[in-house]
């Protein structure tokens, strides 16, 4: 398609060119109406082409835009945990929207661009020493020499700005980010620290950045862009073939016009070409990151059934923690698990859930391996509740939707009493507060149909009475729906309310029963 496009774009130039062909006869002398008419439809299927040449390109970019937004989406699901985190939100921002974009444009107007930069000025220059003279190819000076400051020039005097521009844009906008999150705890802070110091800082930091580059490119740009006015060339043109014949020096004029106009997109062109080289780069080697190697199988085993884990071994970025983690808890069971910070919980609970691979060991609910459990599969089998986990900037009904969609009002309340939450399903879940959001988190939990629940510190912001209803809440719940509930918890008091207690060490037998 995108050829297709380049080969309209080509044969619209060649007619164009033919229509300044036809008119250049006209004006030697030779008065017949057909030249006028033939000058006309050229010009008319001319433009029909490039019409067809931009729907094409713009068209199979669309199609392409698609599929890649649809693949880099679908990959960042499948991202283990630990890979997401090396991804800042500026980032994935920039690898979903700008490069994107970027790739937008060096795919739709490339194609297009090859044809008018190189095919149609090298037929151009072939149809001037044909109608004229070889001293004709002096009026390519000023196409020349601003060919050269767009291509080697500039591109020098900016390309040691374009990554610090980048970072300084990203401080500007995580601090203004950072800042509105948190305006009333800011407002605090002394005036020469914290996020709106920094905002400060990237600001001026932008401005002195531009002031800069203004500097360094406008003269050379101001003089490029002179060089590729029409009077600088009809300057030259007539100055070389004033005294030719006429229809030599109508040849002259109007074919070297003809290629000195394309050239006024070089400046353009290099800075999408840039930039898409650059974008598809940062897009291949994330595509080229490992995701959670799933399995095909789409089907769990009905009924509630045991979760075993046999020697399993977690391997987090190059490091393989060297514990071999064995346990066994069974349906209708609320399972505690404690330990020193940094020891490997909520990596565990990750690899549990399939959004962490473990490196060797096994995985088994109900005598399955949970390996070759589809992507579909495992989100069917393991609902996981991380720590600080946002909620959606909408209803409270809304965000319990994203557990169950079609239930019913009451049904969500229910859950909502048990989580300890007594508040409107319209209440906006984004004024809610630290506690009230973990509860409402919670509430999802009495919503969910999965047969396995991990909950990462899941009353860390609650206070003890609260959570301590919860946890009943939470083991009452695991015993009459058949449940397994796995939480992580730094409160032995909690722990103790737990079925089982299971405490994680460095040793080779990661957890024993209290």
């Amino acid at each position: 398609m995108l050829l297709f496009g380049a080969l309209c774009a080509v044969l619209a130039g060649v007619l164009g060119l033919l229509a300044i062909w036809c008119i250049i006869q006209l004006i030697g002398g030779k008065d017949s109406a057909y030249w006028l008419i033939f000058a006309s439809l050229c010009w008319c299927v001319s433009a029909l082409l490039f019409a067809l040449s931009a729907w094409i390109s713009h068209f199979s970019e669309a199609q392409f835009s698609e599929k890649l937004r649809h693949k880099v989406a679908s990959h960042l699901t499948r991202l283990p945990a630990h890979q997401l985190a090396n991804y800042k939100s500026d980032n994935l921002k920039r690898l979903l929207g700008d490069d994107i974009t970027a790739m937008h444009h060096l795919i739709a107007h490339l194609p297009t661009e090859v044809a008018n930069l190189l095919i149609l000025p090298c037929l151009t220059v072939a149809f001037l020493l044909v109608e004229t003279r070889l001293i004709a190819l002096v009026v390519l000076l000023p196409g020349l020499i601003a060919a050269i400051c767009y291509l080697v020039i500039i591109p020098k005097l900016t390309a040691k700005q374009q990554t610090e521009r980048f970072d300084v844009m990203a401080e500007i906008t995580t601090s203004l980010n950072e800042y509105s999150n948190g305006v009333t705890t800011y407002r605090t802070y002394i005036t020469n620290s914290g996020p709106l110091n920094q905002f400060k800082h990237a600001t001026n930091h932008f401005i002195k950045n531009i002031s800069s580059r203004i500097k360094r490119v406008s003269g050379v740009v101001a003089f490029a862009t002179s060089m590729l006015q029409a009077v600088a060339t009809f300057t030259i043109a007539y100055s070389v073939g004033r005294n030719w014949p006429i229809e030599e020096l109508a040849s002259l004029l109007f074919f070297s016009l003809a290629i000195v106009t394309p050239a006024l997109k070089l400046g353009h062109g290099l800075d999408y070409v840039r930039a898409g080289k650059a974008a598809a780069k940062r897009i291949e080697d994330f595509l080229q990151t490992p995701v959670i190697p799933f399995g095909q199988k789409t089907n769990l085993v009905t009924g509630s059934g045991s979760l075993i884990v046999e020697q399993l071994s977690l391997q987090i970025t190059a490091q393989l923690m060297t514990q071999r983690i064995n346990f066994v808890v069974s349906s209708g069971t609320l399972l505690a698990i404690s330990g020193v910070s940094g020891i490997g919980k909520s990596s565990l609970l990750r690899a549990l859930s399939g959004f962490e691979p473990s490196y060797k060991g096994r995985i088994l609910y109900q005598g399955e391996d949970c390996s070759s459990l589809s992507e579909q599969a495992w989100s069917r089998l393991a609902l996981l509740l991380p720590q600080q986990l946002p909620v959606l900037d909408a209803s409270v009904k809304e965000n319990l939707a994203l557990t169950q969609p079609n239930t019913t009002d009451e049904h969500y309340n229910n859950a909502l009493e048990q989580a300890q939450l007594p508040i409107s399903l319209s209440h906006s879940a984004s004024l809610l507060s630290g506690g009230e959001k973990q509860r409402l988190h919670l509430a999802r939990v009495f919503l969910s149909k999965a047969k396995v629940i991990l909950l990462d510190e899941p009353t860390s912001a609650l206070d003890e009475k609260t959570a301590m209803r919860c946890i009943k809440q939470l083991k009452s719940y695991a015993q009459t729906q058949q449940k397994i509930i796995i939480m992580v918890t730094h409160d032995h008091t909690l722990a103790a309310q737990a079925n089982e207690h299971l405490y994680m060490t460095k040793d080779t037998l990661c957890g024993e029963k209290l």
